[in-house]
């Protein structure tokens, strides 16, 4: 038995990517043979990866395909000859996008349509959050044949991590609230903003606020946001820095003091745990696996009540019992998500995966 991890693209930096690549070597260190295969793949992630069209498989092999959206290869891998596992890391709804980005509706809607058309054609699903559990359940998928596994992170990665040590220092004078996610509709990045002004103009103003994450998909979005930063009094305060290295979002991580969401669609969010290892408070918004990823810890908003988060941001800067109390809870919640506990998830659902599909 072999295991085969396959997916249009493997890039880097990119959530989804990364998650393959830690499946990869975990699997490397538990003995199992297996491979990752793309019909593309960013340079600087090459090594990882082969052509697709090279994928020969044996009927005892697997292949687990990771589908977030419109796929060039589903068709191809649906019907390969040997057991088919769907890793489901959900799809943005289309509707999100349907104002300023008509590409990526579109790509939203063919996604979806290719999900209900293909999934009978797989052994078996593995959602990587609860919430996608429920959406592909929707579709009429039997709750036998899906087990959650959540995004393979390799937090223990996190403790000896370089970073940027100059950027660390220059930010450590000041209090700072992060985010970090692709500007994108979904986000509602401009909630964050509207939060932060209020904040800035009726509690403090000895606080920044970084948005980290790539401002390129979706330009009219973000000049959106840029146009709206332009009316607001924090304007001077604010920084939207675009794709960052490793080292450089490590630096911000670290020298943040809370970590705000208001997204109104994740499959997961991976920035949550991140924030929650590096010891940082989160708050975010009740919406889809958010809850779930959250495990109970942080601060769970059910409404965006723009004054009263303010308001919470500002006693989360100043109460330093109530941050403690929150980060203490974080570090039980990510205990599930270390490579320990992954590995042994990741095994029984291989031996279940195993047994021939009649």
């Amino acid at each position: 038995m072999r295991i085969y991890q396959v997916m249009d693209a493997l890039d880097y930096g990119d959530g989804v990517s990364n998650s393959v690549i830690n499946t990869h070597l975990l699997l490397n260190k538990m003995g199992i043979e297996n491979q990752i295969y793309s019909k593309w793949w960013n340079d600087r992630v090459r090594q990882y990866t082969m052509e697709i069209s090279k994928l020969r498989v044996k009927p005892d092999d697997i292949v687990i395909y990771h589908f977030s959206g419109k796929s060039h290869i589903i068709d191809e891998v649906s019907m390969l000859p040997c057991q088919r596992v769907l890793c489901y890391h959900n799809v943005t709804p289309p509707e999100f996008f349907k104002d300023n980005n008509p590409q990526a509706y579109e790509n939203c809607l063919a996604g979806l349509r290719q999900l209900a058309e293909k999934w009978i054609n797989f052994h078996y699903f593995c959602p990587v959050s609860e919430f996608n559990m429920k959406d592909l359940m929707s579709y009429g998928i039997s709750e036998k044949k899906i087990d959650v596994l959540p995004i393979v992170m390799n937090l223990e990665r996190l403790d000896n991590v370089p970073y940027n040590q100059a950027l660390y220092q220059s930010r450590k004078s000041n209090l700072n609230i992060i985010f970090v996610g692709r500007v994108a509709p979904n986000k509602r990045i401009e909630d964050i903003l509207d939060i932060f002004e209020n904040l800035y103009c009726y509690y403090r103003q000895d606080v920044k606020l970084t948005l980290v994450g790539n401002t390129d998909d979706h330009s009219h979005y973000a000049q959106m946001l840029m146009s709206k930063l332009a009316g607001l009094r924090c304007k001077e305060q604010v920084t939207f820095t675009g794709k960052v290295t490793s080292d450089d979002l490590y630096a911000y991580y670290k020298s943040s003091d809370v970590f705000l969401c208001m997204s109104e669609h994740e499959g997961f969010c991976i920035p949550l745990i991140e924030a929650m290892y590096f010891k940082i408070p989160v708050v975010a918004y009740n919406s889809c696996a958010i809850p779930y990823t959250m495990g109970g810890a942080g601060v769970l908003v059910h409404r965006k009540d723009i004054p009263v988060i303010a308001g919470l941001l500002d006693s989360l800067l100043n109460d330093h019992d109530l941050r403690n109390r929150i980060i203490s809870r974080q570090s039980k919640n990510i205990q599930k998500y270390t490579t320990s506990a992954l590995q042994c998830q990741l095994q029984c659902l291989i031996d279940k995966w195993s047994v021939k599909h009649v």
